[in-house]
């Protein structure tokens, strides 16, 4: 392929990336990861076929009057969010290369895996609403198939840890699934991460703040998972009476935020630096 037949295929390539995940997309992803556009590119397209975005996209864009737009364009973002997710947490751990030599087929065997274990750890609200929004769009013309991936999107973002974490420590999907659900609720990390959200952003040094507060309090739980599974045979109660002082302190700190709306980022700063305390 001569240069400028390179200089087309990637500018049709960047193009299409644009017209699906906005213009922004591809510079945040660079900026917040530290790696290169043509890793973020790469990325974005592996993780788009291995969701067979194309096939949900043109499944529900033949709901055309059929579906509203509005819920269209609803789940046409949860897609793209879910890619972003998968990009970035590929990205800022440093697996991508790792990831991409696994194959697309091999990808999809995994992710597979990983819906069908899904239900097994998901709160029984969550999980029955995954399916009743699969069963309305299944109602409304969709594929059997592709509604099911698409109710399941909110949660794609854990797919990755997780399939990492499994060959890491040799468990299996749903052992691993189980170890996240159970320090997501010691930590009550949903409503953590809610909390991060509420501190009113000033300017940019605030939004990079936020930002590796999120990272720093996701990487927390990836690492109390390692620990769990790997020294502890899964058993989290195991992790909790070797840490006892360090779990008392994060959860006063933790106790002393909650009704209020910080700030700033310190508190959460100082709290974050408590939660490492227990992975080591």
């Amino acid at each position: 392929m001569c240069i400028r037949d390179r200089e087309i295929t990637a500018t049709v390539i960047t193009n299409n990336i644009i017209n699906q995940a906005g213009s922004a997309f591809l510079s945040a992803l660079v900026q917040q990861t530290g790696k290169s556009l043509i890793d973020a590119a790469a990325a974005y397209l592996t993780f788009d076929r291995m969701l067979e975005g194309e096939r949900l996209r043109a499944g529900l864009y033949a709901l055309d009057n059929m579906l509203p737009a509005e819920r269209q364009q609803a789940l046409l973002i949860r897609l793209e969010e879910a890619l972003q997710s998968l990009c970035h947490w590929a990205l800022l751990h440093d697996v991508w290369g790792s990831l991409a030599e696994k194959g697309i087929e091999t990808l999809r065997e995994n992710l597979a895996l990983f819906y069908k274990t899904i239900g097994g750890v998901l709160p029984a609200e969550i999980w029955a609403g995954c399916k009743d929004e699969a069963a309305a769009l299944v109602e409304a013309g969709l594929d059997t198939e592709v509604a099911h991936h698409l109710s399941l999107l909110d949660h794609a973002a854990d797919f990755l840890p997780l399939m990492t974490l499994a060959e890491e420590t040799g468990g299996d999907f749903y052992a691993v699934a189980q170890a996240f659900r159970e320090i997501r609720q010691l930590l009550g990390y949903g409503d953590l991460l809610k909390d991060v959200e509420r501190v009113p952003l000033r300017d940019r040094w605030d939004r990079m703040a936020r930002r590796s507060l999120q990272e720093g309090f996701e990487t927390v739980v990836y690492d109390m998972v390692r620990v769990v599974l790997k020294d502890h045979q899964g058993n989290l109660d195991a992790l909790c009476s070797l840490r006892k002082q360090k779990l008392r302190r994060f959860q006063a700190l933790r106790e002393s935020l909650r009704g209020q709306v910080a700030v700033n980022f310190h508190p959460f700063t100082v709290l974050l630096n408590a939660a490492e305390g227990l992975c080591v």
